[in-house]
């Protein structure tokens, strides 16, 4: 007669409801009131299986090792504590697995008692490849080795191509698309290499301004055969002259005075003038309206300024002295500045 398998015989009798009893022997007459005094559990039917029987169910902390160790299962007492005490406090189901003699390494740990009591009572909750098959190999005996069964003639072939029947499949080799090659080509070819901060806006590429220097060659030297020919004074001198004339300088150096040319300025062409001239702040729009009223619709793109300023020289005598400013919204106007001056 075959022995009973404790952990199926554990989850039918709590799915059944059946009671469970202990005794001191392998025989159920020899009853006992306390767990920790007995020795085996005795079950309706009358069997009586040893509390310390190792079970089929794996311990989640279990080496994934092909052999089979005792220590990798729970036992039966274990079990049957966790579903006993499933509705006590962690700290009192603690102290009394440590009451009944239950290696803390071997009872169901508090975290994982919700999951055991569930499938215990059927209602799963558990992976099944925790529980070790039926037709398995019990816990603590040792593994049996199996004979490999024979090779078809294209297995064997295939493992002779492979480096022999125990070898590893060779992995194919990556073949890259000759279309994604060529981009990546052209992508590192464009690539700057950042090495600080200033490299990203310097090029690799040697600047050629041969074209620009060719361009400027040939019309100073049409300029200067149209010069020669009409018997002016070239505005180009040559080269054996150029460093023999002396350096004219402007002797009157005003100020120019650049403003933005947006409509939503503060100061603007309109209003400049009185505000520069006269220290008088007058909004563009209401300057602007008084130009149009006095029939100058559109502003001027250069407006001089004169300030008249008044000092003291050392004698105590006070001298006048007028200031001149040019005023103008955009680059354009500048050739205005230059020909006035």
């Amino acid at each position: 007669m075959s022995s009973p398998d404790p952990l199926s015989t554990l989850q039918q009798a709590i799915k059944a409801r059946s009671p469970i009893t202990y005794s001191t022997s392998p025989s159920p007459q020899d009853a006992s009131s306390s767990l920790a005094q007995a020795s085996h559990l005795v079950f309706s039917n009358s069997e009586a299986i040893p509390k310390a029987a190792p079970t089929r169910f794996r311990k989640p902390t279990a080496s994934s090792s092909t052999t089979v160790n005792e220590a990798d299962f729970y036992s039966l007492e274990a079990l049957y504590i966790a579903w006993l005490l499933r509705d006590a406090p962690a700290a009192e189901y603690m102290k009394q697995s440590r009451e009944h003699g239950i290696p803390v390494s071997a009872f169901v740990s508090v975290t994982e008692r919700k999951k055991v009591v569930d499938w215990l009572e059927g209602k799963g909750g558990i992976d099944e490849s925790r529980i070790l098959q039926t037709g398995g190999t019990p816990p603590g005996t040792p593994p049996r080795t199996h004979a490999s069964l024979p090779l078809s003639s294209s297995q064997k072939a295939k493992a002779a191509a492979t480096g022999g029947e125990n070898a590893s499949p060779v992995k194919r080799r990556y073949v890259p698309d000759a279309a994604d090659v060529e981009i990546v080509k052209r992508i590192k070819e464009n690539e700057i290499e950042l090495r600080d901060r200033n490299t990203v806006i310097r090029g690799i590429k040697p600047n050629n301004f041969s074209n620009v220097r060719t361009a400027w060659s040939e019309k100073l030297k049409k300029l200067r055969e149209a010069s020669k020919s009409s018997g002016t004074s070239s505005n180009f001198p040559s080269s054996s002259t150029e460093n023999k004339l002396p350096v004219r300088r402007s002797k009157n150096n005003y100020p120019i005075i650049i403003i933005s040319s947006s409509p939503t300025a503060l100061i603007t062409m309109h209003n400049v003038k009185r505000f520069l001239q006269e220290s008088v702040f007058e909004t563009s729009q209401d300057a602007k309206a008084r130009s149009a009223a006095e029939g100058n619709p559109k502003p001027e793109d250069m407006i001089p300024l004169y300030r008249k300023k008044t000092i003291i020289d050392s004698s105590g005598k006070e001298i006048e002295s007028h200031s001149r400013y040019f005023v103008v919204d955009s680059v354009e106007a500048l050739s205005k500045v230059r020909i006035l001056i």
